[in-house]
């Protein structure tokens, strides 16, 4: 009986699978931990990348705060001016955001083109009448 067992265990392992089998389970082992380092290394230059660029952000942030404070400064010093009540920057201080700012408006305005009839064009038949009054100034 037992010579049976050992025959069929010589038969299942041969002298190469104890072996085999060794070196596998050495081999997965090396794998999970090159797998760990690399998921490692990876978190880790995720988190120098995002620190480096929250510095960054904290740098800016500081010089808008810095620039915030002169003007706030500026504005409060402002209202003590002599010209302080025709002061244009008062004026854009002053306007909203849903009121439209008048620089843009004047840049928007379309040209008539001259070919176009405009509304001081002559229109009736007639060219010997005099035109008509403009009842509204402009």
């Amino acid at each position: 009986m037992m010579d049976h067992i050992l025959q069929l265990l010589q038969w299942l392992v041969p002298t190469g699978g104890v072996g085999m089998l060794l070196g596998w389970l050495t081999s997965t082992r090396l794998r999970h931990a090159r797998v760990n380092k690399e998921v490692h290394d990876t978190y880790k230059a995720m988190y120098e990348d995002v620190h480096g660029q929250l510095l960054q952000l904290s740098e800016e942030t500081s010089e808008l705060r810095t620039l915030l404070a002169r003007l706030e400064r500026a504005i409060t010093k402002g209202s003590s001016c002599r010209i302080w009540a025709t002061c244009p920057i008062r004026r854009e201080l002053q306007r909203t955001e849903v009121e439209p700012d008048l620089r843009q408006l004047l840049r928007q305005r379309p040209r008539a083109r001259r070919d176009t009839p405009t509304a001081r064009d002559h229109t009736s038949g007639d060219s010997d009448a005099p035109p008509a009054l403009d009842l509204d100034p402009p």
